[in-house]
């Protein structure tokens, strides 16, 4: 079930990475592209992210015995977390 979520969370992400420049770019930015910019939609986004990440990410590695899952997991959440604390 986490693992179901945070596939969902990351879809999600990739669909507003996706949808963000396409919505900017045919000019109907308005109230929408500044939804999808805004800074507060991405840190709510990384809220349950950064959860699932904590809930799923070790367990994964007790049953499967991998560490690559936890170790790019734990790369992408830092970059991910870098990116909304550090500077422009």
């Amino acid at each position: 079930m986490k693992d179901d979520l945070a596939v969902a969370c990351s879809g999600a992400c990739m669909i507003h990475c996706l949808v963000t420049p396409i919505v900017i770019g045919f000019g109907t930015a308005g109230l929408l592209g500044d939804w999808f910019t805004s800074e507060w939609v991405h840190k709510v986004m990384l809220v349950p992210v950064i959860l699932l990440a904590i809930l799923s990410l070790p367990g994964a590695y007790r049953r499967h015995k991998n560490h690559w899952p936890l170790l790019l997991g734990g790369i992408g959440l830092s970059t991910m977390v870098s990116a909304l604390i550090g500077p422009e």
